[in-house]
């Protein structure tokens, strides 16, 4: 066999040698380049990331998101604003009223849950009625008011003991649309559906840039 031009011919042994590097590099390629091949400059790609560190991640996360939905005991249903700040008024229907009608509804839903009914606490509505005005009249909303009191505050300085939890909401028109509201947000429904709270007190108030606010607090 004659060697490369101008050259001594090619060494057995040199050939040889050439063909199995050859042959190493086209077996690389054919197993997806696991491993780098000096040969012929072929690097290695980067280790796939191990299933179980994807796997504990993604638990991490998920773990994370449970605790953020149940540990709460206050909640709210956020509201989208109007664009023009409605003048502060009274709310149309009476306290007493709204708070009968979302009796009803609390208790339906927690009769499906298995849990007892509530019953309607004067004081508890008092409390709801007097931050849900706060809010409409001061234009905020949030669960600590103005002045800096929190639900329990609120409902301890209307002369009930043992506070529990409270939803809070605006923008929705009706009884029937915060209810809607409240059930389809998952800390709303787990105060709701909270087997431990005896009595409710619920009220809406009318003003601010959303329009109506409401507030429902529980007791036990």
């Amino acid at each position: 066999m004659a060697g490369p031009p101008g050259g001594a011919p090619e060494d057995t042994t040199v050939r040889s040698v050439r063909h199995a590097l050859t042959a190493a590099a086209v077996a690389a390629v054919a197993l997806g380049g696991l491993a780098a091949f000096d040969g012929l400059d072929v690097a290695a790609p980067a280790a796939p990331q191990p299933a179980a560190a994807v796997d504990a991640e993604t638990h991490a996360v998920a773990a994370v998101a449970v605790r953020s939905t149940v540990t709460p005991r206050t909640t709210r249903v956020r509201p989208r604003p109007t664009t023009t700040p409605r003048p502060t008024t009274t709310a149309a229907a009476p306290a007493g009223s709204v708070a009968a009608q979302i009796l009803t509804r609390v208790n339906a839903e927690r009769t499906k849950a298995g849990c007892k009914a509530v019953v309607l606490d004067a004081r508890l509505t008092a409390a709801a009625a007097g931050h849900a005005q706060d809010m409409a009249t001061n234009n905020y909303f949030s669960h600590t008011s103005k002045d800096g009191r929190s639900f329990v505050d609120r409902i301890k300085a209307q002369g009930y003991p043992v506070p529990r939890s409270e939803n809070i909401a605006a923008g929705q028109p009706t009884v029937t649309a915060v209810m809607d509201a409240w059930m389809a947000s998952s800390g709303h429904r787990a105060n709701i559906l909270d087997c431990s709270a005896v009595a409710m007190g619920a009220a809406s108030a009318t003003g601010g840039s959303y329009g109506i606010y409401w507030v429902q607090d529980f007791g036990r």
